[in-house]
């Protein structure tokens, strides 16, 4: 079973607490902090971001970014979160957060099947590292490689 870890201000985590609450899912503190664990942390300055690398490689846990700042996004993206989430909009950014509890605790990985010309490419979600919108393409860039689709990303949530 996952831990959850919030460090947040204190607006963001009564809200998580109460998500969480609904869907049975306990929060542990700090200190149980291990490999199997989900860390939720808001990240407004480089030293945060710094504390979590370290937090990262020490454990190698799962980590959900919540930012304000834009600039900060391309450098969290280093530690490869699970999600990065706007500051602004973190409620409708944590809609699907049960939904991804579940899906670690089951160890299952998503698989999703794009069509890109006349080739079906296969890809393991755990293995996108971001998608970029592109005028009417999406660049799905993956841990191997990156293509392009004819899709929009409301499409490929859905999917």
């Amino acid at each position: 079973m996952i831990k959850i870890i919030i460090e947040c201000s204190s607006q963001i985590n009564d809200y998580l607490e109460k998500y969480l609450a609904i869907h049975n899912i306990t929060i542990c503190k700090s200190e149980q902090i291990d490999e199997s664990s989900l860390f939720i942390k808001e990240i407004n300055t480089y030293d945060d971001l710094s504390y979590l690398e370290e937090i990262k490689a020490k454990y190698n846990c799962y980590v959900i970014c919540i930012v304000e700042s834009q600039e900060i996004v391309f450098d969290i993206m280093n530690i490869h979160p699970l999600g990065i989430w706007r500051k602004n909009y973190f409620i409708e950014d944590s809609e699907n957060l049960a939904d991804i509890i579940e899906n670690i605790n089951r160890n299952k990985s998503v698989v999703l099947e794009f069509k890109s010309n006349t080739n079906i490419i296969v890809v393991d979600t755990s293995n996108i590292i971001y998608i970029e919108s592109y005028s009417h393409y999406l660049i799905i860039h993956t841990t191997n490689s990156s293509f392009r689709i004819r899709k929009t990303i409301s499409e490929i949530l859905k999917q």
